[in-house]
């Protein structure tokens, strides 16, 4: 009665491992080692094959039991597998192998435990995804050297939960460093910020981080390796957890020094053009194609017949008696068809005070006309 039970519970356990190979995900066989008549190995002869198994090899289990594994995967050895050679010694036990191959465009992993010289058991791990996968990200990285290395902005990625910063090679060229003289370390990147720009970056970074700045873009200056000192615009986006945490920041770099240094001569250069012309005690005007005030400077704002303001963007006709806009506008209407014109001499109200005026009007390009205005009332005297 004992025996009976024993045996009746040896056969649940083996069905009940049955049943976990048969649905098992990797794919498992169990073969019978066949040998010539010199004790030499011959083939594996394929006893059984769960479910996973036949999904690997797309054949039904009618078509894969009682038939030899080069059969079943054909040009496995063709494939760098030689665990086959292992099956020669007749006195192999319990010895685990693992291999990867190649069948066609599909990847494997093989694990095969032998259970004595006459059988072993297989198992099956389908790679191709895997490898296509490492494949893809291998590719996704070249991709992203050569886009590095072939844009002039230097790339920063900034993992904001180790503090580590990546700098790219263009990243350290731009200041004049190696690549491998400056740690990819966040200090590295603060320290080579001049001094009065570095709290204010700091305080910049701090309220993007913190959601205040929706978009992150800021100028700044930071010190190349030979002392010099560059214009940066650093631009980037964080990724933040679903809660609004940032967790990564990365972004581009780029040298804008030439592009503030001619802003900066532009600007001296306007400055000293106006330092000029508000020395000349003359009036300058700027007309637009339309005969519209665009500019308007005098170095003598009391000679003035308006405010300057109410010059800006009206018509000659608009501001000034016809007796002064008529001849003006003629002269206006030669200029731009590339003719000479005399100058203009009219008389004008200041400050309940009659006073004469002569106006020359010249050609700035094909959109401008320029004037010029003088107080020729003291002239006008002596002539009397």
């Amino acid at each position: 009665m004992v025996k009976r039970c024993h045996q009746k519970d040896i056969i649940m356990i083996e069905d009940h491992y049955k049943k976990i190979i048969e649905f098992a995900p990797l794919g498992y066989i169990h073969c019978k080692i066949q040998k010539d008549e010199e004790n030499h190995f011959s083939h594996c002869i394929i006893l059984e094959a769960n479910k996973a198994f036949e999904k690997l090899t797309q054949l039904s289990n009618d078509q894969i039991i009682g038939r030899t594994i080069r059969d079943v995967l054909p040009g496995i050895e063709k494939n760098g597998v030689d665990c086959f050679s292992i099956f020669q010694e007749p006195s192999t036990k319990n010895l685990n192998l693992e291999k990867e191959f190649k069948v066609g465009d599909r990847c494997f992993r093989i694990n095969i435990q032998f259970e004595s010289s006459e059988f072993c058991n297989l198992l099956f791990t389908d790679l191709t995804k895997h490898k296509q996968a490492l494949a893809e990200l291998e590719e996704s990285k070249q991709q992203f050297e050569v886009a590095i290395n072939g844009t002039n902005d230097g790339i920063w990625d900034w993992n904001l939960l180790t503090n580590s910063l990546f700098l790219s090679k263009r990243w350290k060229n731009m200041l004049g460093y190696q690549e491998n003289e400056l740690p990819n370390q966040f200090d590295a990147f603060m320290n080579l910020i001049v001094k009065k720009d570095r709290k204010r970056v700091e305080k910049y970074v701090q309220k993007y981080l913190q959601g205040d700045i929706e978009k992150y873009s800021i100028e700044f200056q930071m010190t190349h390796k030979d002392g010099s000192l560059r214009w940066i615009l650093a631009k980037g986006a964080a990724l933040r957890t679903p809660d609004g945490k940032p967790y990564r920041m990365a972004g581009s770099q780029s040298d804008i020094t030439e592009r503030k240094e001619g802003q900066k001569a532009i600007a001296e250069k306007k400055a000293y053009i106006e330092s000029l012309l508000n020395a000349i005690p003359d009036m300058v005007f700027v007309l637009d194609q339309n005969g519209m005030f665009v500019d308007l400077k005098s170095g003598q704002s009391k000679s003035l017949y308006l405010p300057r303001e109410i010059f800006i963007g009206k018509l000659v006709s608009d501001v000034l008696p016809n007796n002064v806009a008529e001849p003006i506008m003629k002269s206006f209407s030669k200029v731009l068809n590339g003719e000479l014109s005399e100058p203009i001499q009219y008389k004008l109200s200041i400050d309940e005070e009659i006073r004469d005026f002569e106006a020359r009007l010249t050609l700035a390009n094909n959109q401008r006309v320029i004037g010029m205005v003088r107080d020729i009332t003291s002239v006008k005297e002596i002539e009397a």
